[in-house]
């Protein structure tokens, strides 16, 4: 089978750590407070591959589906969520069912959305997260239960931080304000 790969095949560090942590899971040395594959080693918890990887690595070896696959599972969800969240932005922002279901695939398709989302896992997270978010902020500003709307507001801010793009910390400023 055929990974997702961009030109500059980015994405392929990305499977090389995911099928690392898949092997430190079999050896059961995944949760140690140290680890030693990570240039001269470094804290385990604080590694940005660890937040993102570790957990398609155990989904791969929970299921004994191949690294491969569950990242390629990865991606594909992604866009999907991606396109749907755009969607519920709309929706939440009074547009009608139709104009903002052609909107989410429009966000889905979209060249850049395409283009960049299929260079690193990161940035495709961003793309995911990012109308999730903003419709998340439209129903906390509207909402008269903002418990639980902020607890989903903050949980998708915190998940945007996780991904560890730039990109995510340069709009921050632009969706609280």
């Amino acid at each position: 089978s055929v990974l997702p790969l961009s030109v500059r095949e980015e994405n392929i560090p990305e499977l090389a750590n995911i099928w690392s942590y898949y092997h430190q899971i079999e050896n059961g040395t995944l949760f140690s407070a140290w680890n030693p594959m990570t240039a001269a080693g470094t804290v385990t918890i604080i590694q940005r591959g660890f937040i993102r990887f570790a957990p398609m690595a155990a989904a791969a070896y929970l299921t004994q589906v191949s690294p491969d696959t569950i990242f390629k599972l990865t991606v594909v969800l992604s866009f999907i969520l991606s396109g749907i969240g755009m969607a519920f932005f709309l929706r939440s922002a009074e547009i009608k069912s139709s104009s903002a279901a052609i909107g989410g695939l429009i966000y889905l398709l979209a060249p850049a959305h395409l283009a960049l989302t299929i260079e690193t896992l990161d940035y495709n997270i961003y793309w995911m997260l990012y109308p999730w978010i903003l419709h998340a902020g439209q129903r906390f500003i509207r909402s008269n239960s903002v418990l639980e709307n902020s607890f989903w507001f903050g949980t998708l801010l915190s998940a945007g931080l996780l991904s560890g793009t730039t990109y995510f910390a340069a709009t921050l400023p632009f969706i609280l304000f």
